[in-house]
């Protein structure tokens, strides 16, 4: 028995280390270990077969293997039979084994056993928690790479669109660039570049505003563009200011145009310091007729550092260049260094550069800036003269000595008085250089003793002697001057004609307050009517001012002449009553009308002779005749010569351009054409009496029409108000308008943003708004714009005779 319950322990020992075994096992051998026992315990339970029956009883409760005993099978027991016939076989029942009693488990088994037990769960839990620990992880990082590749999907999508989006702009940026490059084929070039305002181009500023990116863009299509457009491309990359444009200034600069030469120099200039040093590079190599363009660029930087450079040309260099580098050392006003080369360069032997030395002198002496070194050039400049045998450089002195004479000592006095007797002793003799200096330094002087003698030499043969003397009467401001000019008879020249056309101009205010302006009108047309086509535009402008009407825009110019060819022809054949009667004004030009008549080109001296025939035309006294124009109302004293333009066009309208002033014919409607003008004033009360002038609240007139009423007199405005209430008034009126408008339209240009932001501006009208504007494109721009407010009460220029054609018709 002792035996048995060892043997027991020893299998329940064993057993144990096993599982201990099993436990320091991973878990993966584990199940591998756990599977093997359980495949080995099935096999060691499967029933034994017997030769006699299987055993049928229940099966007994399972017994771990260390407490299982192994089972006696039944044996079949074979009875020996006797040999009788009735007897059978009888079954004999196989003794049952004794079973062994079941040990007591001690406590110390007891207690091993728990401890494995708590051991076991304990690890399966642990081991649970690890597993759902790594299924955790496992999900964590499934969820992360799930996030990752849809974030990654979501950047694709992101990427695609926006280089869908960034794609669509460039090629719509490509196609916007295109259609402005294009349009700046039309670009208007500017006269004056120094005025012009880049960014108020309306296409200009839309390249100014992408910046350097359009430089490649420039520098590709640069090559082929027009002329207009290259000059806006260097108006916008001056505005850029990128150095990484320098090729396209530089090939600007040297390609021999002097348009787009000055307009680089301008544009690279805004560089300042970042050009002086690329500028300077390519100046070692350059060619001599792109030097004065690569001065002018440097100068207009106003860099010191440019600055020797530009003095050293101005020895050194060639003639074109020596005068572009005297010329622009007015950007360095402020710099001493520049005032012993500007005298060194009055001795220069082209007087082109002497005189651009000069004109920086007086600038410099207006701005008050040669005074400090007057003194020392004064005496310097009056030895030279005293000392000098040639002529010109003795002329060229005595301008130094007309700046000098005007610059202040410290005293507050001038040094005029220091040169004023060698100026007299140069005009009275015989030198015709040095009378021509003198002549004009005299005025400056306001040397009023030498205006008898000024004015004797009016007359002479020398043009420039004449002009500067006007000048010169001119600045003296003496009420003599008029009063000997009008009282004298003068030679038919055409430069003495421009001389005291330009002195009766200047004196006009002293003529009208000395009662002489009516004795100036009779002058000036009788001169006008004898006069020369160089010399005609003077006089206009001198009758504007005593007539208050703007001659100078009906005299005829050769752009206002559509057909020569057609009009010497009409005037030759005597075509009209008009045609004859010119055609025997004209006898003495019958060799000009026959060339001009003939000729499929006619000359430009041929042209030039009509035109100062017609011109001749305006001011004579004996055009108009009521069997001449039988169908014509001779205009109020006064405005002959805008009435002779009038008859004179609508006798030639195939021929001559209407002028673009306002006459009688072109106002359609007089009173509803004031009606536009004229306010609404508030009714007078007793009780509360308003200011005369006090416009009614309701009142309704345009902008335009209310802008143009505050500009006018208060005579006008008087008139223009009792014409409303009295018929007999209003031809008056008319007239008075008329003259206003007029008056207006040469003043300058009438358009306000805010007064005409309700009318339709042509293109016409845009053009003219974008360009600087002469006097005669003013009053274009102002009848143009008079056309769109007015339409129903003005005529559009030239359809009056039209209209009037078609209805002899």
């Amino acid at each position: 028995m002792s035996e048995d319950r060892q043997k027991d322990k020893k299998e329940s020992l064993s057993g144990l280390g096993k599982r201990n075994l099993k436990k320091t096992l991973p878990e993966s051998m584990r199940k591998k270990k756990d599977q093997s026992d359980k495949s080995k315990e099935a096999t060691e339970f499967i029933p034994h077969e017997t030769s006699v029956r299987q055993n049928t009883s229940p099966p007994s409760r399972s017994v771990s293997p260390a407490k299982a005993k192994p089972e006696i099978p039944r044996q079949k027991v074979s009875v020996p039979q006797a040999n009788f016939a009735s007897t059978s076989p009888k079954l004999v029942a196989t003794p049952k084994p004794e079973k062994k009693a079941v040990p007591k488990k001690s406590k110390k088994d007891r207690a091993l056993l728990s401890l494995q037990k708590f051991k076991q769960r304990f690890a399966s839990k642990k081991d649970s928690a690890s597993q759902e620990k790594e299924k955790a992880k496992g999900r964590i990082y499934r969820s992360l790479q799930d996030r990752k590749n849809i974030t990654f999907l979501v950047l694709g999508i992101l990427l695609v669109f926006v280089s869908g989006i960034y794609g669509l702009y460039t090629l719509y940026s490509s196609q916007r660039q295109s259609k402005y490059i294009e349009e700046l084929r039309s670009f208007i070039i500017p006269e004056k570049p120094e005025n012009f305002v880049a960014k108020a181009h309306p296409v200009l500023i839309e390249f100014i505003n992408q910046g350097s990116s359009c430089i490649p863009v420039f520098r590709k299509l640069y090559p082929t563009m027009t002329p207009s457009q290259k000059v806006a491309v260097l108006l916008i990359l001056g505005e850029i200011q990128d150095p990484q444009a320098m090729d396209i200034w530089m090939d600007a600069l040297q390609s021999n145009v002097p348009l787009l030469a000055r307009f680089a120099a301008r544009s690279v200039a805004r560089l300042e310091e970042k050009a002086i040093a690329p500028l300077k590079e390519k100046w070692k190599n350059l060619d001599a007729a792109s030097k004065p363009y690569f001065i002018e660029a440097m100068a207009l930087t106003e860099q010191s550092e440019a600055l020797p450079l530009i003095l050293e040309s101005l020895q050194k260099e060639d003639t074109k260049t020596r005068e572009v580098s005297a010329e622009k050392l007015k950007y360095f006003k402020n710099k001493k260094e520049i005032i012993d080369p500007l005298y060194s360069a009055l001795s220069d032997k082209e007087s082109s550069v002497a005189e651009k030395a000069l004109v920086v002198l007086d600038l410099l002496q207006k701005e008050q800036i040669l005074s400090p070194y007057a003194e020392g050039l004064s005496q310097r400049t009056k030895q030279a003269f005293l000392s000098s045998q040639m002529p010109e450089i003795r002329a060229r002195l005595l301008q130094l000595m007309g700046i000098l004479g005007l610059c202040l000592k410290k005293d507050g006095d001038n040094y005029i008085s220091f040169f004023k007797e060698d100026v007299k002793k140069a005009f009275q003799e015989d030198s015709i250089p040095e009378k021509i200096a003198a002549a004009y330094i005299l005025g400056k002087f306001q040397d009023e003793e030498m205006i008898p003698e000024l004015i004797l030499h009016i007359e002479s043969d020398i043009p420039e002697l004449s002009q500067n003397i006007a000048l010169s009467l001119a600045a003296l401001a003496s009420p003599i001057v008029p009063k000997e000019i009008l009282s004298r008879k003068w030679k038919p020249f055409a430069h003495v004609q421009k001389a005291l056309a330009k002195i009766l101009h200047e004196y006009s205010i002293y003529t009208i307050r000395l009662g002489l302006k009516e004795k100036a009108i009779g002058f000036l047309k009788e001169m006008m009517a004898i006069s020369f086509y160089s010399s005609q535009e003077s006089i206009a402008a001198a009758l504007s001012l005593y007539t208050f009407q703007p001659i100078d825009m009906l005299i005829f110019q050769k752009e206002e002449i559509k057909d020569f060819k057609s009009l010497s022809s009409k005037i030759k054949k005597g075509e009209g009553n008009l045609a004859q009667y010119l055609k025997k004004r004209f006898s003495e030009k019958t060799d000009a009308l026959d060339s001009l008549s003939l000729s499929k080109d006619p000359s430009e001296e041929a042209k030039i002779l009509l035109l100062e025939e017609m011109n001749r035309i305006l001011c004579s006294t004996d055009l108009y005749s009521q069997d001449r124009f039988p169908d014509e109302k001779q205009w109020p004293s006064g405005k002959e010569i805008h009435f002779h333009r009038v008859l004179i066009e609508k006798a030639f309208p195939q021929e001559i351009m209407p002028a673009l002033l306002l006459a009688y014919s072109d106002v359609k409607n007089p009173k509803a054409f004031i009606q536009k003008f004229v306010p609404l004033f508030k009714p007078q009360s007793q009780n509360q009496p308003n200011k005369e002038d006090a416009v009614d609240p309701m009142d309704k007139r345009d902008p335009v029409s209310r802008n143009l009423w505050y500009q006018w007199t208060r005579e006008t405005q008087k008139l223009l108000l009792a014409s409303m209430e009295k018929e007999e008034l209003l031809s008056e009126a008319q007239s008075l308008l008329l003259e206003e408008m007029n008056r207006l339209m040469c003043k300058g240009p009438i358009y306000e943003e805010n007064l005409f932001e309700k009318v339709t501006l042509t293109k016409e009208c845009k053009l003219l708004l974008g360009k600087e504007l002469s006097k005669r494109d003013t009053v274009k721009l102002n009848r143009l714009l008079l056309e769109m407010v007015y339409p129903t009460e003005i005529s559009i220029k030239g359809q009056a005779f039209h209209d009037l054609q078609n209805a002899k018709k």
